[in-house]
């Protein structure tokens, strides 16, 4: 990941420093101080800077007052400070029970607005989707539905008997006092309603927040969030509603939905920022899971981020979406598509690695298990991105689908259109290297009507090992077409001029998402440009 400029962050004149610390301390300074961040701001200025000394605060915050674009209002951790914001409390008048188990009181009832309190109000969700939490000495217990259930490692949260259960994983005492155990009861953790705040150095941990709620929501415009954490909340770990927010540097991990999620957030930039881990509860993959789903925005940028490991897509762009770039990013091992573009407008993706994605078994998701997909969109443009390893490499879905658009809610068609496919590796990709999911009656995807798609295929670079497929052309029960050489494919679609298969693919995994390619002369043009994160190029002669 790269560096951070601090000198560059938040720009804009300084006034008065504010001073957060749960005890008294002696500052050196003139500085007012406070035991809360909330008080702390309430009380700021444009151009003033809450600084907040290490410790663990108990308390949701919400900023209600921004700043100006000359004089915005800083909230940051002090130097060499570790600043958490948790979501949760301790619990200590437990009970004890029979059989190792212990009782505490519970009055906190997240999600009322479904018979059996989840959201989703479905069946499969019907554990996944509560947003209890209880931690016992910095480990999340797994929830259970009954209290026949208990049994070391887990909780029942009995909300008609306003009682909550846990069993220690190794036997300890909750009536110790030296036994630390937490529950989430608040649902979010930060807010931030103004404009022209900027957040840094902060960590924010356990909310019991539901799915498609951020513990951190984003909902002004021109927010900045630098080398922030969010991690091992219920829900999503942050949402964002504003405008012109930039996120730089920031991490996004081990959260129970998603690391990220948003709606018209036109202008966002996302930095240099790590996305891992997320899904851990297990919510289906194809209603909204993974790394980071965005809807109905406009000119966002994704760039030098890794996004990696997350149950589900990785990067996921839905319901009008338009003029998104996505570059020089690290797709990696998520359990779905690295990048998802689905009923969308005008995405350039270039110069990322995508590799390992969609390797999970679910075969609802077809047509969204590659390094990149793209699912009835237009207007896109995908190039010298290498794509090695997943379940396909490229993938294109198509059905009969409609959007809304960003200025117009009347919903409308929309078809896979206008593509360019530019100077990218494919390799070795385990179910095919290009695949077209086209489950559609008018074969539009065929000759004649094929040249009416403005699809570009030009100068792309594949490897296919054994029985790996080159082309696949049509859903797979519509007796799709094969193709076994670039030949083959330019002479029956048209496709896919100056494209080559070349013997092998100079590609090495050198550790967890650390990865070395060596510059030969059969993929010269075809090499992403700029740094992408875990990924090393190197001469042919180097060692």
């Amino acid at each position: 990941m790269a560096a951070v400029a601090s000198a560059a962050w938040c720009a804009g004149a300084a006034a008065a420093t504010l001073v957060v610390s749960l005890e008294p301390v002696s500052t050196g300074s003139e500085a007012r101080q406070f035991r809360t961040i909330q008080q702390a701001v309430d009380a700021a200025q444009p151009g003033d800077t809450v600084q907040i000394l290490a410790g663990l605060y108990r308390e949701c915050v919400t900023v209600r007052r921004g700043g100006t674009a000359e004089a915005p209002v800083r909230i940051e951790a002090a130097d060499g400070a570790t600043v958490v914001l948790t979501g949760a409390d301790r619990l200590q008048a437990w009970k004890s029970e029979e059989r190792g188990v212990f009782s505490h009181e519970w009055r906190h009832v997240f999600i009322n607005h479904s018979r059996q309190n989840t959201h989703p109000d479905d069946p499969e969700h019907r554990l996944v989707g509560r947003a209890e939490q209880v931690i016992d000495r910095g480990y999340l217990l797994r929830q259970v539905l009954d209290r026949s259930h208990v049994a070391p490692g887990t909780f029942f949260a009995d909300l008609s008997g306003k009682r909550l259960y846990a069993m220690p994983i190794d036997g300890a005492d909750y009536l110790d006092a030296n036994v630390s155990v937490e529950a989430s009861t608040r649902a979010e953790v930060l807010i931030i309603e103004a404009d022209h705040v900027c957040v840094r150095g902060l960590t924010i941990r356990h909310a019991a927040n539901a799915a498609q709620q951020g513990a951190a929501q984003l909902r002004g415009k021109a927010i900045e969030v630098e080398a922030c954490v969010v991690e091992r909340t219920n829900g999503v770990a942050a949402t964002v509603t504003g405008e012109a927010v930039r996120l730089r540097g920031c991490t996004f991990r081990d959260n129970g939905q998603m690391g990220l999620g948003g709606a018209r957030c036109h202008g966002l930039k996302l930095l240099d920022c790590l996305i891992s881990g997320n899904n851990t509860k297990g919510f289906e993959r194809g209603w909204e899971a993974g790394g980071m789903k965005l809807v109905l925005c406009r000119g966002v940028e994704v760039a030098g981020c890794k996004v990696v490991d997350n149950r589900g897509v990785g990067l996921w762009f839905d319901i009008g979406a338009e003029d998104v770039t996505v570059r020089n990013c690290l797709l990696a091992d998520n359990e779905a598509a690295g990048l998802f573009y689905e009923i969308s407008y005008g995405l350039h993706a270039h110069d990322n690695l995508a590799v390992g994605n969609g390797l999970a078994h679910n075969p609802s998701s077809w047509g969204s298990q590659a390094g990149i997909a793209i699912s009835s969109s237009q207007g896109c443009k995908v190039e010298r991105n290498i794509l090695i390893g997943n379940r396909e490499g490229l993938a294109f879905r198509e059905q009969q689908r409609t959007t809304p658009r960003i200025d117009q809610e009347k919903e409308a068609p929309i078809r896979v259109k206008d593509v360019a496919v530019t100077a990218n590796l494919i390799a070795c990709n385990v179910d095919g290297q290009v695949r077209g999911w086209f489950d559609v009656d008018d074969k539009r995807h065929l000759p004649p009507l094929l040249a009416q798609m403005g699809l570009t295929f030009r100068d792309n670079r594949y490897v296919v090992q054994g029985s790996q497929a080159f082309w696949a052309w049509g859903a797979s029960w519509r007796n799709p077409k094969t193709y076994a050489t670039p030949e083959q494919v330019l002479a029956d679609l048209g496709l896919d001029a100056g494209a080559a298969i070349v013997a092998a693919a100079p590609f090495q995994v050198c550790g967890p998402q650390r990865y070395r390619l060596t510059r030969l002369p059969p993929f010269g043009d075809v090499l992403p440009r700029g740094d992408v994160p875990g990924l090393t190029v190197a001469s042919p002669d180097a060692k």
